[in-house]
């Protein structure tokens, strides 16, 4: 690109009228109360956006207006140049590959992927990193024509970026929001509507995080020592997800937006200011300034990922729809979907005893015996479950003695040869064999490791729901 090409619409339209009401709408207030010596990135991302999204009295943007007018009176070949500058996108963009003269990216935005010529940059940009600026082609290479590139040293998983691809579908992300996002220590209306003080220290997370445990109704179920016990264990990239994914799970159906937000926002300053076992014992806020000493110097410190937590509630409607309509099997494949889910989200619910039960139940109707054992899960985590409570009495009164005996019968067609004693090892064997690769018997066992107590859930009785199969 030719040097000074963007410059130069800077400098004639940097009138007093024009910064004024730039100013005016890109910090809100005058452009004299902004000290750009204390903030250099402010004035980099202003400028930018003066240029490419400030709009005139006449509407246009400056890059617009300065084609079509040719103030200066450039030559066709020199005008040229900002036509392919206004071909742009500004964005975040995942590093995929770089080298020495050429950096690969992939948009976030656009799912669409570009080689930039570069050579400056490219020597401290690591694969998997993300940045934001501005690209465009010009002649016949891509270039980075932002006068900033935000490196964010942090890994975009697939599920986050098809997240932001679908929350950013509709919006058109500039340097505005950049910098009101990453730089405007005035945009502090969440930090005074929750009464949070940045930086805070360890104690002071704590006591955040309590306050939203009692805000969403939290604490009979776990405690903030037992969170912290939770985040000493992990990872950083358990960390993406985990513990905020369960503790939300444990929030009351009736927690308002607001408490939610300030719940997500106290366990994340809980666990950036409480000790991680991978970090030698410091917290991640103690670290921010210093190289992990298990990161490996060509990957990015951080990793962002989003997880839709709630999704397995959709296969646990899925599945008493089809019990009420007669269909066991598919509510069988249903409520493994929804533990799969479970698990992948590493979240759990206040009342997910209920699902243990209602998976007990349906293999209870189809004859599985294994269903006693996610009943007996279901007490585990809520002794005074009633509906759990209630299964187990028919069972053992014999209401599914029919269904079982048909089950057991095409299982072992010859199970007349043997003794009581051989067949029910037989039984044994076959509910363990089931039980090693069941998604909710491995969703019951990461989830009794965390030690919550369900049994504090007021729970609301159960209306029985018989679902009938022909025997």
């Amino acid at each position: 690109m030719r040097k000074n090409a963007i410059s130069d619409i800077i400098n004639y339209y940097a009138n007093d009228s024009n910064l004024d009401q730039a100013s005016l709408e890109f910090f809100g207030f005058p452009l004299e109360n902004v000290d750009f010596f204390k903030k250099p990135e402010a004035k980099i991302l202003f400028l930018e956006w003066l240029v490419f999204d400030f709009k005139l009295v006449n509407g246009k943007t400056p890059i617009v207006d300065f084609m079509k007018n040719n103030p200066l009176n450039y030559s066709e070949v020199d005008l040229k140049i900002y036509s392919e500058l206004l071909d742009n996108e500004y964005g975040f963009f995942s590093i995929v590959s770089t080298k020495p003269g050429r950096v690969e990216v992939e948009s976030l935005q656009q799912h669409k992927s570009y080689k930039v010529r570069e050579y400056s940059a490219a020597k401290q940009l690591l694969v998997n990193q993300t940045i934001i600026c501005r690209i465009a082609k010009v002649g016949k290479h891509y270039e980075f024509i932002s006068g900033e590139i935000k490196l964010i040293d942090t890994k975009i998983t697939e599920q986050a970026k098809e997240f932001f691809r679908k929350s950013t579908a509709s919006a058109k992300l500039t340097p505005k929001i950049v910098y009101d996002v990453f730089y405007n220590t005035n945009n502090t209306a969440n930090d005074q509507q929750y009464n949070v003080d940045y930086p805070m220290n360890p104690k002071q997370a704590e006591h955040q995080a309590e306050k939203s445990f009692k805000e969403c109704d939290i604490l009979p179920f776990i405690s903030v020592g037992q969170v912290k016990k939770w985040i000493a264990e992990t990872t950083n990239e358990d960390t993406t997800s985990f513990p905020t994914s369960i503790i939300i799970g444990l929030a009351s159906y009736n927690s308002r937006e607001k408490n939610l937000d300030f719940l997500i926002r106290a366990i994340q300053d809980l666990i950036n200011y409480s000790p991680h076992k991978s970090l030698n014992g410091k917290c991640p806020f103690e670290m921010r300034d210093e190289v992990e000493p298990n990161r490996s110097s060509n990957t990015p410190r951080y990793i962002t990922n989003v997880i839709d937590f709630k999704k397995w509630v959709d296969y646990a409607e899925k599945a008493m729809m089809a019990n009420k309509q007669g269909g066991a099997n598919l509510a069988l494949k249903n409520y493994n979907n929804s533990f799969k889910e479970l698990l992948l989200a590493k979240t759990t619910d206040r009342e997910i005893y209920c699902l243990f039960a209602n998976k007990g139940a349906t293999l209870l109707v189809l004859g599985n015996p294994a269903g006693e054992i996610f009943l007996d899960m279901s007490l585990q985590l809520n002794p005074k479950y009633d509906f759990a409570v209630s299964q187990l009495s028919r069972l053992n009164e014999g209401d599914f003695d029919a269904n079982i005996k048909i089950f057991l019968t095409e299982k072992f067609p010859n199970h007349n040869k043997f003794n009581d004693k051989k067949f029910k090892k037989m039984i044994d064997k076959l509910i363990s064999e089931y039980l090693e690769n069941d998604p909710g018997a491995i969703y019951f066992s990461w989830l009794q490791k965390l030690n919550i107590d369900f049994s504090k859930a007021d729970f609301r009785p159960t209306k029985l729901i018989t679902s009938k199969v022909k025997l």
